[in-house]
């Protein structure tokens, strides 16, 4: 039906503009005959004698233009379809070149890889204990070098989960390992540790959770680990304490132009070990 409509649309307008000359042309002869019958210079029986000899050039002249428009207008209309599929292609490429463009301007926050890290933990200015504490490495990949492939203000949540998928600790703040450790009373913001910038090729780790060396066969103890930690001997922050056996950590990675999610799973291995594997890649 819109085929149809657009036909006879293409049609009528090819029509006109074709053959608004000749019925000018044609209504001027018939203007003409009606003037000289008028005044007596041709008989009527004179125009009725010549009347084919006069319509049939203009008859002929009409039905081939009509033909002609008939065979004519289909393939003005593929020529018109084809048209708007190379502009609507054009336009589609244009878009996504576009869109590639704004892609290979952003930073991308690579996770490299889990793992765990055995550090020396000192408190008051004298050595504590030891910890074995599991991390995860990000690295901005971006290829290009564009100001905005650069990530400002990068933050982590971190939900704990047990091995039922139960909720053991909601959103809680990530802490950057290279960040500085918080010091001072309890009031005082830790806020502004909460953020690290990733330049292009800069590489920061994650926190996850830690384990006491101190008797490891005897605490079997996962604790996960924030900025929060700090202010509590040994670091035991007491809503921090996983209990269970096998937990996942879902860790949330954002900023401007970055919205990264995964999960790692982890359980407590003799010797104070702590045994890990990625359950989702970002």
């Amino acid at each position: 039906m819109d085929y149809c409509k657009r036909y006879w649309r293409v049609f009528g307008t090819g029509l006109r503009k074709s053959t608004g000359e000749q019925v000018i042309g044609a209504l001027l002869a018939v203007v003409i005959v009606i003037c000289q019958i008028h005044y007596g210079l041709i008989t009527e029986v004179q125009v009725n004698g010549a009347y084919w000899s006069i319509a049939w050039p203009y008859a002929i002249l009409v039905g081939g233009l009509l033909l002609w428009h008939l065979v004519k207008t289909p393939a003005e209309i593929d020529a018109a379809i084809t048209s708007e599929l190379v502009s609507s292609k054009s336009r589609e490429e244009s878009l996504a070149t576009k869109l590639r463009e704004i892609e290979d301007a952003r930073p991308r926050i690579t996770l490299r890889n889990p793992y765990t890290e055995k550090v020396g933990v000192n408190q008051n200015g004298t050595f504590a204990f030891a910890a074995n504490v599991l991390r995860v490495k990000l690295e901005n990949t971006s290829q290009n070098h564009y100001p905005n492939n650069e990530a400002k203000g990068v933050t982590t949540q971190i939900s704990f989960y047990d091995s039922l998928g139960n909720l053991l600790i909601p959103d809680m703040d990530g802490r950057w390992a290279d960040s500085t450790q918080p010091v001072g009373p309890h009031w005082q913001s830790i806020v502004p540790l909460l953020a690290t910038d990733f330049r292009i090729g800069a590489k920061h780790d994650v926190d996850i959770v830690f384990r006491d060396l101190t008797f490891p066969e005897m605490d079997t103890e996962i604790v996960a680990l924030n900025n929060d930690n700090f202010r509590f001997p040994r670091w035991r922050n007491p809503g921090h304490i996983l209990v269970g056996e096998r937990f996942v950590a879902k860790i949330c990675i954002s900023a401007v132009w970055v919205n990264t999610e995964f999960s790692v799973e982890f359980w407590a291995l003799p010797h104070g070990e702590i045994g890990f594997c990625l359950v989702t890649q970002p």
